[in-house]
């Protein structure tokens, strides 16, 4: 029904990458069918969100193999998804894309002083990773949530587990954070 809350098409696809991903995951390839010698194209997770314009989540997309981060850049530019050889996708008008990069803290900016980065590189996370053509994205600091904030969201969230329990896994993981 056209009232119905949840449309297939309005989720939020999250797509995880790192430097083991293959592009045949996200893009596409061809597949052998039943027939001998004849094959189809199978697309990958982002190109049907492109496709249905879907909103994509990238987390550590400095993490993304080149080969990825290239098809990204005409994505970014041209709202074109190449996909190999004589193959592309265009964009859906809906399509949104956004990925998460991890940041150096203050102290590890701090500890790096300052140096140069080549044209159309930026540093990302403190793997001295690199994001290629940074100027494509928008970018939005996100601080850590404070503690204080942390214990009312753990609570909302989970309101029958008991304060003490909350408040226990809080403090272990404001001894092992390190942002």
């Amino acid at each position: 029904s056209s009232s119905s809350s949840s449309n297939r098409n309005d989720e939020l696809l999250e797509l995880h990458v790192d430097e083991e991903t293959d592009s045949k995951t996200l893009l596409g390839s061809y597949a052998a069918t039943g027939i001998p010698g004849e094959f189809t194209w199978r697309p990958g997770a982002l190109t049907n969100a492109v496709r249905l314009g879907k909103w994509v989540l990238l987390e550590d997309v400095e993490s993304c193999p080149a080969e990825i981060q290239a098809a990204l850049v005409k994505l970014l530019e041209e709202r074109v998804l190449p996909l190999g050889v004589n193959k592309s996708e265009k964009c859906h008008p809906n399509f949104r894309m956004f990925g998460t990069c991890t940041t150096p803290s203050l102290s590890d900016s701090f500890h790096q002083g300052k140096r140069r980065l080549r044209k159309g590189v930026a540093s990302a996370g403190s793997g001295g990773k690199r994001l290629l053509h940074p100027g494509l994205w928008r970018k939005v600091h996100v601080d850590p949530l404070p503690y204080s904030e942390l214990q009312i969201v753990s609570r909302g969230l989970f309101p029958n587990l008991p304060e003490a329990v909350s408040d226990a896994a809080l403090n272990v993981l404001r001894k092992l954070d390190k942002s």
